[in-house]
């Protein structure tokens, strides 16, 4: 059992990469892959983790990206995390992140917040911070009864504390990767247009179209639906397939690594796929 898409406490999860690598061992996984959202700063530790416990660790990512004006995660496997083409990508990605994250929190406290730049470590530690690090504070303070509905009703567009901030375009995403010795595959397709498959396919096929090397085919949040539809574009591109549970703990508590909520099953067979096409 695998699982190509987990987040650590480097980006938005709630586990170090070290826990992280604890659990999937004692959850008897056979392979994962490290993917936090827009750095690599954790995938060192996992592999150290990984090495000393016996289970194989790919080094990845996860960039968050934009197109016309709907969000698209790409992400890259089997990466060099020393590349400097892909590093400075990063930094400046994370340079807007953090830029966002400033101005949201100063928002926040402006409409009557308890809300500081105190109250998150990741901005003194230089951790990426995402809307789910900002979505558990809301949650701690009282504001909101959970993280979904912290994030729909102050961080979500149309909502007055959101900002918007300078999105990174896939297609710069897949050259990052290519250029870090990576293989880039298109995240959670169908959440690209939540509410309609058939926009999300169209825009799913448009990246596979120009650079994508894959997309996931097993994800926690698939029906039988969507996973047909992903077998589908799959075998039609005859591109790369990867899956995961897109772990993160305790934002996304009923989501466990490697069966998601309790049905995903990603096949050994994507991995050889995929190291096959890079040897």
């Amino acid at each position: 059992m695998i699982d190509l898409h987990m987040h650590s406490t480097e980006s938005d999860g709630s586990l170090t990469p070290t826990q992280l690598i604890q659990l999937c061992k004692e959850k008897g996984l056979s392979a994962v892959a490290l993917t936090d959202h827009d750095t690599t700063a954790g995938v060192a530790e996992a592999l150290a983790a990984g090495e000393s416990s016996g289970l194989r660790v790919v080094p990845g990512i996860e960039i968050n990206t934009e197109y016309e004006g709907r969000d698209v995660h790409v992400t890259g496997l089997f990466i060099n995390t020393s590349s400097g083409v892909l590093q400075t990508y990063l930094q400046g990605i994370q340079d807007s992140r953090i830029e966002k994250n400033i101005k949201t929190i100063k928002r926040l406290n402006e409409a009557g917040l308890d809300i500081t730049e105190e109250d998150f470590p990741e901005l003194r530690l230089g951790t990426v911070m995402t809307r789910g690090n900002l979505a558990r504070v809301i949650v701690s303070k009282g504001y909101a009864a959970n993280t979904a509905e912290a994030s729909a009703r102050y961080l979500s567009k149309g909502c007055p504390y959101y900002v918007p901030r300078k999105q990174a375009d896939p297609f710069e995403a897949i050259n990052a990767i290519h250029a870090a010795g990576g293989k880039a595959f298109i995240a959670h397709f169908h959440q690209i247009f939540r509410k309609d498959r058939d926009m999300s396919e169209a825009f799913c096929r448009r990246f596979l179209a120009n650079g994508a090397d894959g997309l996931e085919t097993r994800y926690a949040e698939f029906d039988d639906e969507l996973r047909a539809r992903a077998d589908e574009m799959a075998a039609d591109f005859h591109c790369l397939r990867s899956g995961g549970s897109d772990f993160h703990g305790a934002i996304k508590p009923n989501v466990m690594v490697g069966t998601g909520f309790g049905d995903l099953l990603v096949p050994d067979e994507f991995l050889t796929e995929i190291e096959d096409s890079i040897s």
